[in-house]
């Protein structure tokens, strides 16, 4: 708990300047995550009820992943590279004729094709069936310069920074030590919404 509590403060105290005060709260929150059947999700659960029985397939992958890196920074980078290399950018409404579907992992490596909550859940999949702690990793959803959006934040212990790891929008390939830090910007990402992972859910108050 006590490392967990590090971290969380860590990654406030860096990104969002103070987790206890406004305008973050801890919170449940539901997300319509499938418009074909208004299917509405708690979107941490979305990632955690995926993770109890992963399939053999991202189990394989996460391990070979796992076995060729060097450290966790370096793992990171080669599932972005993984996912990128291996998906497809394609819209929802081109994929499943609706403005919004949040596929499995699993079907999004399948089918090889998604957006960024696609490719970039995928890449949280993969990162913790690897070995990255949750404490290490974030997802977020907010606004970048061209509209709404999915991303993840990781935390380096290496570094002691954390850093934004995006398969669609911005992707980065540079290796960790060598790459800026997160930091919100208008002409990038502009603001997130919330921030959430298997432990927190956090969701910005609008004043």
């Amino acid at each position: 708990m006590e490392l967990s509590k590090k971290y969380v403060l860590k990654f406030f105290g860096d990104t969002f300047k103070d987790i206890s005060s406004p305008p973050w709260y801890t919170t449940i929150y539901y997300y319509l995550t499938d418009r074909r059947y208004g299917d509405t999700r708690r979107i941490d659960k979305f990632l955690s009820e995926q993770l109890i029985t992963p399939h053999p397939d991202l189990v394989s992958v996460a391990k070979t992943l796992r076995e060729s890196a060097s450290s966790q920074d370096d793992l990171v980078i080669k599932i972005l590279r993984y996912v990128y290399s291996r998906v497809t950018y394609t819209s929802d409404s081109a994929n499943f004729g609706v403005s919004e579907v949040w596929a499995s992992a699993y079907d999004v490596w399948f089918s090889k094709k998604d957006d960024c909550d696609g490719m970039n859940s995928l890449i949280y999949i993969l990162a913790r069936l690897a070995g990255i702690s949750d404490l290490k990793l974030w997802s977020a959803i907010g606004d970048v310069k061209e509209g709404g959006h999915y991303w993840l934040f990781y935390f380096s212990t290496e570094t002691d920074k954390w850093y934004s790891i995006d398969a669609t929008y911005y992707p980065d390939f540079t290796k960790i030590p060598y790459r800026q830090t997160f930091e919100f910007k208008e002409s990038r990402y502009v603001e997130a919404w919330c921030v959430f992972n298997e432990q927190y859910m956090l969701k910005q108050r609008k004043l």
